[in-house]
């Protein structure tokens, strides 16, 4: 069992150096913000299989801690990208009044 969660969690690290390859060609932020999620996701995931293994609770609460984490950098770019787009209709609005 332990062999199997080994090559699972070479497998996540392996998905990770895509996941920097993706950060790197990524146009834009939204890209970029999925790409942080997928970082998350996948820490998460390996700090989960190390709890397993190590039988040390605290490492799942860390696991919690980056999820938490994670949906506040969700909410944090969602706002600010709702906010830059009010900016600009605003400004737009305000242009074709002139």
């Amino acid at each position: 069992m332990n062999y199997i969660l080994i090559g699972i969690c070479i497998l996540l690290v392996l998905n990770i150096f895509l996941g920097l390859f993706r950060l790197k060609q990524g146009p834009g932020n939204v890209d970029r913000l999925i790409v942080a999620q997928f970082f998350g996701t996948k820490a998460v995931a390996l700090l989960l299989i190390f709890s397993y293994l190590s039988q040390n609770g605290m490492l799942r609460d860390v696991a919690l801690a980056f999820t938490l984490l994670s949906l506040i950098a969700t909410l944090a770019f969602t706002r600010m990208s709702y906010d830059l787009e009010a900016k600009d209709k605003a400004s737009s609005l305000e242009g074709e009044n002139k």
